[in-house]
């Protein structure tokens, strides 16, 4: 999502500027837009019922997040089906000491 925004190379450098799009823009063409492509469109790539619970829980809000730093967002959690496939070390650490001092 960086590059699309910022349309610049890893280097910092620019890279046709006039390409580049909104976070949002960028948001929807990584959900559902990818699902779109995969021809699964209304069933995945949208949060509602009855489609496919797949998401990721990020640190921080690629929307309210500067696009100069957005690789600092780390994907916390993953999500396929409804069922979690991933989960940061740092984040189950986090949690476990919550539940310690809230529990």
């Amino acid at each position: 999502m960086q590059a699309a925004i910022t349309r610049r190379t890893a280097a910092g450098l620019p890279h046709q500027s006039e390409q580049a799009i909104t976070p949002l823009e960028a948001l929807r063409l990584w959900t559902t837009g990818a699902a779109q492509a995969a021809n699964l469109a209304g069933e995945a790539g949208v949060l509602r019922p009855g489609a496919r619970a797949d998401l990721v829980i990020l640190s921080h809000n690629p929307l309210s997040t500067l696009p100069p730093l957005y690789d600092l967002i780390r994907v916390e959690r993953t999500v396929i089906g409804g069922r979690a496939v991933y989960e940061r070390p740092a984040a189950v650490s986090q949690s476990a000491e919550s539940q310690d001092t809230n529990g």
